[in-house]
């Protein structure tokens, strides 16, 4: 009830706590079974999630595009999430080179938010972020790395090998 007035329950109403990541996983599971959608959080560093390790795949992408073992690193990333079959085709790994050299250069010249900005507005990107169920958490994560790395940086556009000595720092 608000101001008297009764209002339906919606999700972001809801939180269930647990003593366990066990018991964490089981609810979550039982709630997408029945087609309700659910978020897990966790304890502990983000710097420690699924997300920090695809953002340095990323990055080390970023960081030299030439080099094709990175950029086929991060073609595997939640970013790209392309199939192993697609590392070795040439039309696709010109086109990863060319789409991580303009995202090094957008967070070169404008910082690590304009490049999760990026993320958000680029539909093939943010397709291939949500799609394994988990979107939502790593949105959030890559949020709070963007935070962490913007003070890392105090707060200036910086170039993908110094946004990774950062998160290495970190």
């Amino acid at each position: 009830t608000i101001d008297g007035k009764s209002q339906p329950v919606e999700p972001k109403d809801i939180a269930v706590l647990v003593r366990s990541h066990v018991d964490a996983v089981a609810v979550v599971e039982i709630l997408e079974e029945r087609n309700i959608p659910a978020i897990q959080t966790r304890v502990g560093s983000v710097l420690r999630a699924e997300a920090a390790e695809h953002l340095r795949l990323l990055l080390q992408g970023m960081r030299r595009p030439s080099d094709l073992r990175s950029v086929r690193a991060a073609a595997i990333s939640f970013f790209f999430r392309h199939p192993v079959s697609d590392l070795l085709d040439d039309d696709v790994l010109a086109n990863l080179q060319e789409r991580l050299s303009a995202w090094s250069d957008l967070m070169t010249h404008h910082g690590v938010h304009a490049l999760l900005q990026s993320f958000r507005s680029e539909r093939e990107t943010l397709e291939s972020l949500v799609s394994d169920g988990n979107g939502h958490r790593h949105l959030t994560d890559l949020e709070h790395l963007a935070d962490l790395l913007h003070a890392g940086c105090e707060g200036r556009p910086a170039s993908p090998t110094t946004v990774l000595s950062v998160l290495d720092e970190l």
